[in-house]
């Protein structure tokens, strides 16, 4: 097995995959979240999106830090009853 050759065992496996899996999914949380988001001004989507294709973690962190300053806040539902 090429883990073998590597000589690898089960704790360094699990390391590296940690490693491997919390980037990959904090970037595509990230994405996700832009995707589903709506900006202030129509290009700040875009810039987020590029930032996280093109620094992952580091672009996603600083996504999520500043989000707030760019998405516009939820309207309240309509209530028929006052």
């Amino acid at each position: 097995m090429l883990l073998e050759f590597f000589n690898l065992g089960s704790i360094e496996i699990i390391i590296i995959l940690c490693i491997l899996i919390v980037p990959l999914g904090l970037m595509l949380y990230a994405l996700v979240d832009i995707m589903r988001s709506e900006f202030k001004e129509s290009n700040t989507k875009l810039i987020f999106f590029v930032l996280v294709l093109l620094m992952p973690c580091a672009g996603s962190l600083i996504y999520l830090f500043i989000k707030g300053n760019y998405i516009k806040p939820k309207e309240p539902p309509f209530n028929q009853f006052p």
